[in-house]
């Protein structure tokens, strides 16, 4: 686990890349027809062979996971091994417990397609205003450098004195590279210091903190409320226990966030607390969650319960994405606007600063 979360939660992770074997579109069409034709009857070995009719330039790395696979790998395993996520290979692994593995292949599919819809929907919101910011970055610069001399000859600086927008203008162009260099050094500073903070703390402190923050934390704690319930939904449907589920998860710590959580709570399990009041205690949960649980304990529906309540908070999840994505785009044309009305004003100072 330790590796795991040096690799994955903090900056390290963009020096330890590993290579991958697939793009996205074809980790999503690989998974897919691997789940069409389990369903129609073809074994795992079956469907490789035909994928490399399908995926002609991906028959190298299809004829090393039948290897993978020939030598004693676990599906799970070799997915991670050629560029899959570790919380893909960890549902894959659950659900052959839970004797879901094709309908688990299914929701993996529906899942990495909201997602790649997600960041194409925003990479098309961001794209032109960014790209103009770096057009209109790059234009200020060049106006530092050659045109911010030239307004200077035919400005009159005891003029200049009286015009204070004017003047700070002027500051601000000509420290324009100090002060962007020093912004950026800011920024990277203090990304870096809380990274390495984080650090320190267990994946559970991590997310304590997290979900304090003003914009993103209602966000973050319907997040692992959806990943929790989700999980239990699964194991209950299957017939497992609460102390058969954790105990599972803490055999095969797989997935780090949810095997934390399941030492935590069976922790508070064998001290003799109830599953609602520990979930509701570690501060990272909605408080529904802790109700849904109840209820489902009463009724013995939890695995029922559970489930819906991660559909319905994985909607919310996606709706609040889209309300905050909604507000980026303006927000940078703003800045934009600002930008080129200050551009505006420099090369109408030597009008303005003009003695009539």
């Amino acid at each position: 686990m330790d590796t795991f979360i040096k690799k994955n939660m903090t900056t390290l992770k963009f020096f330890n890349k590993e290579k991958s074997f697939f793009n996205q579109d074809e980790k999503i069409y690989f998974l897919q027809i691997l789940a069409e034709m389990l369903q129609e009857g073809f074994s795992i070995y079956q469907s490789l062979q035909f994928m490399k009719i399908l995926l002609p330039k991906r028959i190298l790395t299809i004829d090393q996971i039948l290897k993978s696979l020939n030598m004693g790998q676990s599906f799970d395993q070799v997915l991670l091994n050629y560029g899959y996520s570790n919380r893909i290979a960890a549902q894959l692994f659950f659900a052959q417990k839970q004797g879901r593995f094709n309908q688990a292949l299914f929701e993996i599919v529906n899942h990495l397609k909201t997602m790649r819809d997600y960041q194409k929907k925003l990479i098309k919101t961001l794209i032109y205003p960014c790209f103009l910011m770096i057009f209109l970055t790059c234009l200020l610069f060049a106006m530092r450098h050659w045109m911010l001399p030239q307004i200077l000859s035919f400005i009159n600086k005891e003029i200049l004195e009286t015009y204070l927008l004017a003047r700070y203008l002027l500051i601000l162009f000509t420290l324009l590279p100090q002060i962007s260099i020093t912004f950026l050094a800011l920024i990277l500073f203090v990304y870096l210091i809380i990274d390495f903070y984080l650090l320190k703390l267990s994946i559970i402190n991590r997310f304590q903190l997290l979900v304090k923050l003003p914009l993103l934390g209602k966000l973050i704690r319907k997040y692992v409320s959806y990943r929790l319930a989700d999980e239990l939904s699964y194991f209950y449907a299957a017939g497992f226990s609460m102390q058969e589920t954790l105990s599972l998860l803490i055999s095969y710590p797989i997935d780090p966030l949810i095997s934390e959580l399941a030492n935590y709570l069976h922790q508070q399990f064998l001290s003799g607390s109830e599953l609602s009041d520990s979930l509701e205690n570690i501060g990272i949960f909605t408080k529904t969650l802790s109700l849904v649980i109840y209820q489902g304990e009463l009724t013995s529906q939890t695995g029922q319960k559970c489930k819906l309540y991660a559909k319905k908070i994985f909607e919310e999840v996606v709706e609040d994405l889209n309300k905050k994505l909604s507000f980026v785009q303006p927000i940078l044309f703003l800045v934009i606007a600002i930008i080129v009305m200050a551009m505006y004003l420099v090369l109408m100072l030597p009008m303005l600063t003009m003695e009539i």
